[in-house]
């Protein structure tokens, strides 16, 4: 089965509105991922969505498109907006997410939900593992830095970073514990969906989990950060991405249980 890399964060704000933080996250993407894209020759397509009364298009990926797209991304004109790679793309024409995720892929996703009564954003990337050479520690290290670079710059309430089968609609204690993924409404302020590679929490998590220097000390994890001025922070919980067996997980699990999706 093909593994993904996955990172998948939720704010519950309008963060399109927020365009200057955008730009620059989206560039971050690009300038963190250059050597992945440039070594597999991905063809990008961008994949603006605008505000209603206009039409939507896709933009095949050069500077003359990006710098274009950057400004009005700057000024908040659009609904959602995706990087992927797709050699095949028709940019007068619309696809499935089935056709705009080839395998393998590279793919960033910007996008609001107003359901519910609440604005919610979330912001994901998702890595075909075969489009690196290795999961090298310098690799490892870089996907963990654009995570948390990534949650304070978007002031994100909760997220992961894991290896993956296809989706992360579904998240393995979803699909175990038949738990509905609830990101429309405000409660992963409060709650997570499992337990991670890489855990991404805010303040109402490290408070119900006994606090910082609790959290710090006594969290099971090889590694805690404490990011964006101690109002979030940052659980590793293996050195490697490639060694998280069962009873990691489950120490976590247990650690965790004050915050589970339930």
């Amino acid at each position: 089965m093909n593994q993904n890399i996955d990172l998948w964060l939720v704010v519950y704000d309008d963060l399109l509105v927020k365009g200057p933080r955008l730009a620059n996250l989206v560039d971050s993407v690009l300038q963190t991922f250059q050597n992945i894209i440039v070594q597999n020759k991905l063809e990008l397509v961008l994949q603006p969505s605008l505000k209603v009364g206009t039409s939507n298009r896709y933009w095949k990926y050069n500077d003359q498109n990006w710098n274009k797209l950057k400004e009005k991304l700057a000024h908040g004109e659009f609904e959602a907006f995706s990087i992927f790679n797709n050699s095949k793309v028709d940019c007068n024409a619309t696809l499935d997410w089935e056709d705009s995720v080839p395998n393998p892929h590279f793919r960033f996703d910007i996008r609001n939900d107003r359901s519910f009564q609440i604005d919610s954003t979330v912001v994901s990337l998702s890595i075909s593992r075969s489009l690196f050479d290795a999961i090298t520690a310098n690799w490892q290290a870089q996907l963990i830095e654009f995570a948390k670079k990534s949650f304070t710059l978007i002031e994100g309430v909760y997220g992961f970073l894991h290896n993956s089968t296809p989706s992360t609609f579904i998240t393995e204690y979803e699909r175990l514990y038949q738990k509905a993924r609830v990101t429309r409404s405000a409660i992963l302020r409060d709650q997570v969906r499992g337990v991670f590679w890489v855990n991404l929490l805010s303040s109402n998590h490290i408070q119900a989990l006994g606090g910082l220097n609790t959290v710090t000390n006594l969290a099971p994890c090889s590694s805690v950060i404490v990011l964006d001025n101690k109002t979030r922070m940052c659980l590793q919980l293996t050195p490697s991405i490639d060694v998280v067996g069962d009873t990691q997980l489950q120490h976590l699990s247990t650690f965790f249980s004050p915050i589970m999706f339930n």
